[in-house]
């Protein structure tokens, strides 16, 4: 029986599942690979992230903080959780801007902080990233219209629906679709008719807010319940 990749991410996070690249037997990457703070920091130092880690090509002019990243990631090494920490001097609202747009990375989570950006990943997360479904969901999957201005987003769709299992928020989702829309919450209420949002009939809740004011960009999230 053939299984399909979204039904293969959620097996292999139930199962528990941590795949390490192959390299990383000679080549350290997680934070429980390395006995103390001291080998993690030598190591971030001397092997900087790059495109093919972060999943998206590094935001430009951004310059890697090796002792941010040794901090973020010791400090979660119960969780084997890495963080690479960029300080860049661009303007918050274009952090927002890029991470929500096509540079978004399509891997580990982007933060956006206080000093610049901020990505984080684990071997589980990896692991239901590359199994999660590449294709957007269809009308059927959505059950709730969708804005004509909306693009799918695929990195925030597997980030939330890995969060649904992995924190047990609650039994009756089962997955999340983000969708990135450039325009502004009350384009979105009147597009979105109240009572629309959580229908008996669907089940479907979706919830959206304001990323960016100018230009306006906003975030949605379908929330879809267990059959």
């Amino acid at each position: 029986m053939k299984t399909s990749p979204l039904a293969a991410a959620w097996l292999a996070l139930a199962l528990g599942l941590t795949l390490t690249p192959a390299h990383a037997q000679t080549a350290p990457k997680w934070p429980q690979d390395f006995a103390t703070r001291a080998a993690m920091s030598q190591w971030l130092r001397a092997h900087p992230p790059g495109a093919r880690e972060i999943g998206a090509p590094l935001y430009p002019g951004a310059v890697f903080d090796a002792e941010c990243s040794t901090d973020y990631s010791w400090a979660r090494r119960h969780f084997n959780i890495v963080g690479w920490c960029f300080k860049t001097a661009a303007e918050m609202n274009t952090l927002k801007g890029y991470v929500t747009g096509p540079g978004r990375p399509y891997g580990p989570d982007a933060v956006v902080t206080g000093q610049g950006l901020l990505y984080q990943t684990d071997p589980k997360r990896e692991a239901f990233f590359a199994a999660f479904p590449q294709g957007e969901p269809d009308a059927a999957e959505l059950r709730v219209r969708r804005h004509p201005d909306m693009r799918y987003d695929r990195a925030c769709s597997a980030t939330r629906s890995y969060n649904l299992v992995l924190q047990a928020r609650t039994d009756k989702w089962q997955r999340a679709w983000c969708f990135v829309a450039d325009a502004s919450l009350v384009d979105l209420r009147k597009f979105f008719r109240f009572g629309e949002l959580d229908d008996a009939r669907s089940g479907a809740l979706v919830s959206f807010f304001q990323v960016m004011y100018e230009p306006p960009r906003s975030e949605l999230e379908y929330l879809i319940p267990v059959p």
